[in-house]
């Protein structure tokens, strides 16, 4: 940062350079104005100079082999941060954090119990399951920081309380939306009688993004994150959310972010492994992983990207789709069209995520086949040696299970 005084000491000029893109800013203490100017270096139209690729493999321990990998790096950042945004996020204008902003965040999943088919009453049951979920939405409520008009958004938690697996219906391919709501990192109720936090008069917020649709039969996906927050502010709203989870009855559990990554390449130094099977077994082989393996549907998504299947020998065909015929009235599509490109879509690019109950392991079912992701153990007090253990004989009965689906 580069700072030139003007005589008379009223114009200042401020120079912040990040090699290709400097920022002037311009102050005028006269006129009292800001004026700002971004000069950015043209990006070259050669792709090669553009990014570079790398291809490098990765030791599996599972399989006992090297996974090929690759990673691209970009001559400039993907995407170019926008320093507006990010000023209003700071002064609290923007309540709002996309997931391409670059900020500290914790992601989180509460695991649904496995479902009694008893009375009402029972203690896994649907009701008393949406019970404890509802005293924690109301926790979560308590904590809804006021808008600067003073009023306060209320969360709104559409429930469905029937099992899909019970019904037999397959669930409908829709995304879960997410609902964005700014929360105090401390308790409004908290006395201000000391001296010390009268000093620190700071206000540290955190955003709290939660799933527009709380389903019994998958888990419910929640993240905090933040950038006006001290380490000690966000640990202690992160370490109250987790007390209150566990006093309302809920498994909370933190995931890792590459979870909610829609490519088959999840991480570049975490190693996936990619176990084929035909078609036909796909429903029967989801059915032995909820039933038997103790695993519970986690997401479902569409992948992004074209080369989602590299370094997991998976054959990338190129399947052309005709494009639908408009009509010269411009009707729109009728629902089961839609439903049938819907279809095509997901068959191509889609995927069901599944998660373990107890082990830090998450599978991924595409149209051939399994992508085994593993994940990391930080919520459970468990040995190391006996985690790593009852994950490998966990990946071998589920190489086993689809061996034997393969004979049938």
């Amino acid at each position: 940062m580069n700072r030139e005084i003007s005589p008379g000491n009223r114009r200042r000029v401020y120079h912040l350079s990040m090699g290709h893109r400097i920022h002037q800013l311009i102050y005028d203490a006269e006129r009292q104005t800001v004026e700002v100017k971004r000069f950015v270096q043209r990006e070259p139209h050669d792709s090669k100079v553009a990014s570079i690729s790398y291809n490098y493999s990765l030791w599996v321990e599972l399989t006992q082999s090297f996974q090929p990998h690759q990673q691209i790096f970009h001559r400039y950042p993907q995407p170019e941060d926008n320093w507006n945004a990010l000023d209003n996020l700071l002064c609290g204008y923007l309540d709002d954090m996309a997931d391409t902003m670059k900020c500290r965040r914790v992601r989180f999943a509460i695991v649904p119990p496995v479902l009694a088919t008893s009375s009402i009453g029972d203690n896994n049951s649907p009701t008393a399951y949406a019970t404890k979920f509802t005293k924690f939405i109301e926790f979560l409520q308590s904590r809804v920081a006021p808008s600067e008009f003073g009023e306060l958004e209320n969360i709104m938690i559409n429930m469905v309380l029937e099992d899909v697996q019970k019904t037999g219906e397959p669930p409908l391919l829709i995304e879960n939306r997410m609902l964005s709501f700014k929360m105090a990192c401390k308790a409004s109720s908290i006395s201000l009688s000391s001296a010390s936090k009268l000093e620190d008069a700071r206000t540290e917020w955190v955003v709290m993004r939660l799933e527009e649709t709380m389903d019994i039969s998958r888990c419910f996906h929640l993240d905090v994150r933040w950038l006006a927050c001290s380490g000690i502010g966000a640990d202690e709203f992160v370490g109250t959310v987790r007390r209150r989870a566990k006093q309302s009855g809920l498994d909370l559990r933190r995931v890792p972010e590459y979870f909610s990554v829609s490519r088959v390449q999840i991480h570049p130094l975490i190693p996936s492994v990619f176990l084929p099977f035909p078609v036909q077994i796909l429903k029967s082989f989801v059915s032995t992983l909820v039933q038997t393996l103790d695993f519970v549907l986690d997401d479902e998504r569409i992948a992004d990207g074209s080369r989602i299947g590299y370094g997991l020998g998976i054959e990338e065909k190129k399947l052309s789709v005709a494009k639908p015929k408009v009509s010269i009235r411009g009707q729109r599509r009728s629902p089961s069209t839609n439903a049938r490109l819907l279809l095509d879509h997901w068959q191509q690019r889609g995927y069901k995520q599944l998660i373990h109950r107890s082990l830090p392991v998450s599978v991924r079912m595409i149209h051939n086949g399994l992508v085994w992701i593993p994940g990391y153990d930080d919520d459970r007090k468990v040995d190391r040696a006996t985690s790593l253990a009852a994950t490998a004989a966990l990946f071998r009965e589920v190489c086993a299970t689809i061996k034997s689906q393969c004979g049938h």
